[in-house]
């Protein structure tokens, strides 16, 4: 799987900058110094802008490779393994996050529940919860696109050229069908410091769940929390829009009437 080799996914994700300033200035409107958790933090790339704003930032995965090469690479950031399904850190937070399609590991309406459940324990009173996903109308998955290059990255020492494939499938989950991406991604060395033992390249695989906003939407407020705003591309000017690749929703606990 993908998340066991976290010095080519960190490069690989490198150049990825355009949610950066969206969470920074929403912690910012929340708190001077907000209190912030990433769910599914994976290296760190979200945890490193929010702590360089100077906001108190835990990270939450799964992924121990993940989790010791971000500690490694970032002061300041306190990270927990955890499953952001079922997870119970006795703290609030002004704001949590769920960037870069991260809800993609979750399957079906059951695993959304139990995420927004935590959720919503998590937050402190006027906090806030995002979450960013990719739609169905985004074409990150065309059918029949084959085996893409997509760039290069420098991990363990070499340079290597990585190619990336697409797919997508309906699977019966007993409670519905489930539309799931598959991407498969190959790195092959290619630089002057490739031995032997790069002659085969290093294969990486990763299933997501597509989830449609309108469900997203339906299981939120059944776990008490209401919808504040919905965006596009990370502009909270931008109304939510099918056609655009990106949808954000922001989401604070509902208050309880007596």
């Amino acid at each position: 799987p993908m998340y066991h080799l976290p010095q080519l996914y960190d490069d690989m994700h490198r150049s990825v900058t355009e949610d950066l300033g969206y969470y920074v200035q929403l912690a910012g409107s929340l708190a001077g110094r907000a209190r912030v958790l990433e769910l599914g933090c994976g290296t760190g790339r979200i945890a490193r802008a929010l702590a360089g704003a100077g906001h108190e930032v835990v990270g939450l995965d799964t992924s121990e490779e993940m989790l010791g090469y971000a500690a490694q690479r970032l002061d300041g950031v306190r990270f927990v393994k955890g499953d952001m399904r079922r997870f119970s850190l006795n703290e609030r937070f002004d704001l949590i996050i769920l960037g870069l399609n991260g809800v993609g590991h979750l399957d079906g309406d059951s695993e959304l529940a139990g995420m927004f459940s935590c959720v919503a324990e998590h937050l402190a009173g006027g906090g806030r919860f995002a979450l960013h996903l990719f739609t169905e109308g985004s074409g990150v998955a065309p059918d029949g696109e084959g085996i893409v290059y997509r760039g290069s990255v420098r991990a363990y020492g070499k340079e290597y050229s990585w190619y990336e494939s697409r797919s997508l499938c309906t699977i019966d989950s007993g409670a519905g069908p489930i539309r799931r991406e598959n991407i498969t991604w190959y790195f092959f060395c290619n630089g002057p410091d490739c031995d032997d033992s790069d002659a085969e390249p290093i294969v990486a695989t990763l299933d997501l769940t597509i989830h449609r906003p309108e469900r997203v939407r339906a299981v939120a407020a059944g776990a008490g929390l209401s919808l504040v705003s919905e965006s596009s591309d990370f502009d909270a000017g931008a109304p939510a829009d099918g056609d655009s690749p990106n949808w954000v929703g922001v989401w604070r606990r509902a208050v309880k009437r007596r």
